[in-house]
């Protein structure tokens, strides 16, 4: 272990997945960044096999440690890495993404350029090239993470698969919310806790990822139906914090449905910019996407009536 305290501590939770892992490791190892600067901490969820012997390999090349857990989910594996962390950020990926040579160094520039209440989000690019599927998900994550990003109001949330958070400031929100148990929704509720606090986020391209994860039609919209859940379970939960009902006044309601409106048509015309007319079938799969995130968000509603029914199904998908 090294005496100095790191810049960075990589946080890799990971369940089940070994092969994946070792290919996140590799990238790992080959940072161009100094070795006592960061430290890697792989967290197991819960794997009837913790992947000792993965991370064993690295022992030499890395500052490397494993922690084990029952399986609580991700968030909660998380949050058990970060008490163990020692750098003074946090930088948050997957066992399933591959991180670029220089992603240390632009994390490390964009930390140096912002003030120090910053949590930066990098930029994700899909590592399944072919896979339709991959490919779509990964341009709704870039259409409402990334894209926000660049507009004057700011983004809104990044995904914890390329993420880095003061660790101080990370103990003080309190970590991931254990509860989203399905993985989906715990990185808008941390980054909504974490803007409510008066910090901020800002948007590091240059720091990229790879991320890898093949999607069958059945399980891209499983995961959008999960998404869907998440998302009413954020909305419930920021509700629960501010105080507010989850439903707006009929004539406010109507005079909201611009907004959504507007939100459909940019979602729709998203992929036609970045790939042209032809890009029908991604325009079609998105259609599905939010078809199923909707369905998502009434089945984890219990009893909602019609006026917040519509609200779930307009708006924040």
């Amino acid at each position: 272990m090294s005496a100095t305290t790191p810049v960075f501590s990589i946080v890799v939770p990971t369940y089940r997945r070994p092969a994946q892992l070792d290919h996140c490791l590799r990238s790992i190892a080959q940072l161009d960044y100094p070795r006592d600067q960061f430290e890697v901490i792989v967290i197991d969820d819960g794997s009837p096999d913790p992947p000792a012997d993965v991370v064993q390999q690295y022992q030499s090349t890395l500052d490397i440690s494993l922690i084990t857990q029952v399986h609580l989910g991700v968030g909660a594996a998380r949050n058990a890495a970060a008490q163990k962390a020692k750098g003074k950020h946090l930088i948050f990926t997957a066992d399933d993404c591959a991180p670029s040579v220089g992603w240390l160094r632009a994390m490390e520039d964009a930390v140096g350029r912002e003030p120090d209440d910053t949590a930066i989000g990098g930029s994700i690019h899909n590592g399944c090239s072919g896979n339709i599927f991959a490919a779509t998900s990964q341009m709704l994550t870039d259409y409402l993470c990334f894209e926000g990003a660049m507009k004057a109001s700011g983004p809104r949330f990044f995904t914890p698969n390329n993420l880095a958070v003061p660790t101080d400031g990370f103990r003080v929100v309190g970590g991931f919310d254990p509860t989203y148990v399905l993985s989906a929704g715990e990185d808008r509720d941390f980054c909504a806790r974490w803007m409510e606090r008066g910090f901020r986020l800002a948007y590091c391209p240059a720091a990229e990822v790879v991320h890898r994860h093949p999607l069958t039609l059945f399980s891209f919209v499983r995961m959008h139906w999960r998404y869907g859940r998440g998302s009413s379970q954020f909305r419930l939960r920021r509700a629960g914090r501010s105080g507010r009902r989850v439903h707006v006044e009929p004539f406010q309601y109507y005079l909201s449905l611009v907004e959504p409106f507007q939100y459909y048509l940019s979602l729709v015309a998203y992929p036609i910019r970045r790939n042209g007319p032809w890009a029908i079938l991604p325009v079609l799969l998105l259609s599905i996407s939010q078809v199923a995130s909707g369905v998502g968000k009434v089945s984890y509603a219990k009893g909602p009536t019609s006026r917040t029914v519509s609200y779930f199904l307009c708006w924040e998908m």
